[in-house]
Formats: structure tokens, sequence, C-alpha cells
């Protein structure tokens, strides 16, 4: 993720976070999901694992099949293949624009003051 920073002398400084790693999660028939999974590892950079969830609309519990993306440029067409394969799996979080996902996954918001420490270049984020 590139974030742009402004400093106090009114500088702007590009941060690249490499650190970011959207999530969306698909829930379905489980021997679906597996198939997904593998057919996901195969296919690109992806992390996949088994987590719980609360369905929002009823409170229950939901079994879903957590897909990490490493390359958030590829967050969207990820999440239309997973469409494409296999219809009837039901997808959240795949909608949700990557700025205000990055906001929420690391506790920031936009404008906001910050304390930034370089630790140089090569270093990651």
């Amino acid at each position: 993720m590139v974030l742009w920073l402004i400093g106090q002398e009114g500088k702007r400084h590009r941060l690249v976070d490499r650190s970011f790693t959207p999530c969306f999660y698909v829930h379905g028939l489980e021997t679906r999901l597996a198939s997904l999974a593998q057919a996901l590892l195969a296919r690109s950079a992806v992390k996949c694992t088994w987590t719980e969830k609360t369905n929002i609309w009823d409170g229950r519990e939901l079994r879903v099949l957590e897909i990490a993306v490493r390359d958030p440029t590829q967050f969207a067409a990820l999440a239309r293949f997973v469409h494409r394969c296999d219809s009837s799996l039901r997808l959240y979080n795949s909608d949700l624009m990557l700025a205000p996902m990055y906001c929420w996954q690391k506790g920031v918001f936009p404008l906001a003051k910050v304390e930034v420490e370089d630790q140089g270049p090569g270093t990651g984020g």
C-alpha cells in the first residue's frame, strides 16, 4: 500500500507498506472450499486458512475460508475468480475498498497526525 505523509515542514513523503495483506472470506460447503483453496494456491500468491466469523445478520458463527492476498493489486481479481470458480459460494468483504480496509487493519484513519520512524531503505513495512 502506498501512503503519502506530509511532514511538519510541508514536504510530502511517500511510504510503501508491504505488510498489508487484505483478506476476504468465503462460506459454503467445506469440500467446495477445499477445492477452491487448492485452485487459489496453485494460481496465485495467497494464504488460505480456516477461521470462524460471526454472521452480522443472525449472529451465527460461520466456518469460513479466509483468503489473504499478498499483492493488494490482485484483491479484486481474486474475488472475481472465486465467484466465477463457484457461484454457489458466499463471499464476505470482497467488495470493500482497499484504502478503508488498510485503515481498519492498521488502526489508523485518514488525515490523522502520526509519528513515523524512518528505518532506512530496504527495511520493509
